[in-house]
């Protein structure tokens, strides 16, 4: 399973310019929402918006999205060798990750 999404670290980009120390603090732009950016490229990741939405907290879990994925990923692999997790929570686990990466 190769992941083809941006790497990490996301996070919510602040009003400068990426690369400027602090990437990550909100930056409320003039309709309500947040952009999420990664220093691996120039482009935004995604704008979250919404004016009846948890707007930052859907945005700080969007932009931890990749470290979840990576977790879950070897959680998956260390416990189908040694048999730590009941059966159904490793299908679980297997097909999120599967979700995750569009398969």
């Amino acid at each position: 399973m190769d992941a083809k999404h941006t790497p990490a670290p996301w996070g919510v980009m602040n009003d400068g310019p990426l690369g400027d120390g602090k990437p990550w603090t909100a930056h409320l732009e003039a309709a309500p929402g947040l952009t999420l950016a990664s220093p691996h490229n120039s482009e935004p990741i995604c704008r979250v918006s919404g004016y009846y939405q948890p707007v930052e907290a859907n945005a700080r879990l969007i932009a931890e999205s990749p470290v979840l994925l990576d977790i879950a990923e070897r959680v998956w692999k260390h416990a189908k060798t040694d048999g730590t997790l009941p059966v159904l929570l490793l299908q679980d686990i297997e097909a999120a990750i599967a979700r995750a990466k569009g398969a």
